[in-house]
Parts: C-alpha cells; sequence; structure tokens
C-alpha cells in the first residue's frame, strides 16, 4: 500500500512541477487537490476492509466487560451489574475474520462472583432470585451462525438457565476494525423464572416501589459485552 501511494505521490509531484514552470497555476491547483482526495480515500478504504482482506484476528480476554441490565419500578429504571468470574472455551485465535474467533465459543458464568456494586443487594439476588433455580450455580450459553458485514452483524445465542435452553437473536457492532459490542434482550420468563421473578420482588418490595407505590421487577434483561481484539494487519 506505501509503495503504491509513494510510486504514485512521485508522479503528481513531477506533474505539478511540470505545470508551474508552464505557468498553468489553475491546473496545477486542481491536480493538487485530486492528489490529496485519491490518498485520503485510500487511506480510508485499506482501513475498512482490513476485516476482510490481510488481517488477523485474536481474542485479547484482558479487554472483555460483560454487563447485564436489570429493571425496577412501573417506570422501568435500570440497575446494572456484571459477573466477575466467566470462563471461555472454543476460542479459535489468529483468525481471517472476526467471525470465525468466536463461532461455537462457549462461556460458563459462575453465579455466585454477581456483583450489582452494592454486597447487600449481590447476597438477596443470590438467595432469593438464583437460590430457586436448577442447577443455581452456573449459567452458560454459546455462540453460533455469526455473521458480520461491515460495521455490523448478528449471531445466535444459545443460553442456558433453569435447566432450559432458548435460542436468542445477538446484535453485533464493529469499531476501529477490532471493537466489538455485542447485545441482546431477554425475558426470563422464557426460562420459567417467574418464581424467581416474583421471590425477589416480594424481598427488596419497598425497593421496588415507583411514583404509583406499585412494587415492580420486570422479566426483562439486557445483555451487553464489549472486546477489543487483537488485530494484526499487512
Amino acid at each position: 500500500m506505501k509503495e503504491r501511494i509513494n510510486k504514485y505521490s512521485e508522479e503528481i509531484v513531477s506533474t505539478l512541477k511540470l505545470r508551474l514552470r508552464e505557468g498553468k497555476k489553475i491546473q496545477a491547483i486542481l491536480i493538487f487537490g485530486l492528489w490529496c482526495l485519491n490518498i485520503s480515500t485510500s487511506i480510508s478504504c485499506n482501513k475498512v476492509n482490513n476485516n476482510s482482506l490481510n488481517c488477523e484476528f485474536t481474542y485479547d480476554d484482558s479487554t472483555t466487560q460483560f454487563q447485564w441490565t436489570a429493571f425496577k419500578l412501573t417506570e422501568k429504571v435500570g440497575v446494572k451489574g456484571t459477573f466477575d468470574k466467566i470462563s471461555i472455551e472454543g476460542i479459535k485465535d489468529k483468525q481471517k475474520s472476526i467471525a470465525l474467533v468466536f463461532e461455537n465459543l462457549k462461556f460458563y458464568i459462575d453465579i455466585n462472583s454477581i456483583n450489582s456494586g452494592q454486597i447487600e443487594r449481590d447476597k438477596k439476588i443470590l438467595k432469593y432470585f438464583f437460590g430457586s433455580l436448577q442447577n443455581s450455580k452456573e449459567l452458560s450459553g454459546v455462540f453460533s451462525k455469526i455473521k458480520i458485514s461491515g460495521d455490523s452483524g448478528t449471531a445466535d445465542l444459545t443460553l442456558k438457565m433453569n435447566g432450559i435452553e432458548k435460542t436468542i437473536p445477538v446484535q453485533i457492532i464493529v469499531q476501529k476494525n477490532s471493537d466489538l459490542e455485542i447485545r441482546a434482550s431477554i425475558d426470563l420468563l422464557n426460562w420459567d423464572m417467574d418464581k424467581s421473578i416474583i421471590a425477589l420482588n416480594k424481598e427488596c418490595n419497598d425497593l421496588h416501589k415507583g411514583k404509583d407505590s406499585i412494587s415492580k421487577l420486570w422479566p426483562d434483561v439486557e445483555l451487553k459485552v464489549n472486546t477489543k481484539l487483537k488485530a494484526i494487519c499487512q
């Protein structure tokens, strides 16, 4: 890429000098403007196409952040948190595309590592929400059918909770060629977790009351993962 740009630049400089010697300043200015535009476009296009042309992508666990958002009150106010212990299997390093890195990736979440930013709230979530689930120690999931085109993509996420497996759609956003944001929304009722919702809401009754004085804990949960891949491009 650099050699091509340098050769092209040398040709343009020679043309500019010739036009200036001939007194054709306007032509020189136009040629210079077109040269700048072409260089800018070449660099931009090369950057955008790194994902599919000549890059290798590797997963970097140290850059990965997971976040869940639950909702309380009739006004649907979000409560954010994470899990501090998440193990991953099936990562494929040095792949020619981002999709290949994550295809069939499996993850396991240690429920006991829940972190909502408040220790007392975490204890209640563990006891009243997760306590009534089958296999209340772990959640798991696997990604499949990953498709990425440009700066966006989709995938399937098969999530196992309460002894039930359900597949949900996932949205993928690609930034700066290798920065990924993965988003999904789940309805806990699809995993028969209504008893867990009721139990936690009963325990936190007053804390879940909004302006209407109705105690409410929603079954909707939003999931978000941010990660940055190591990209080696030629």
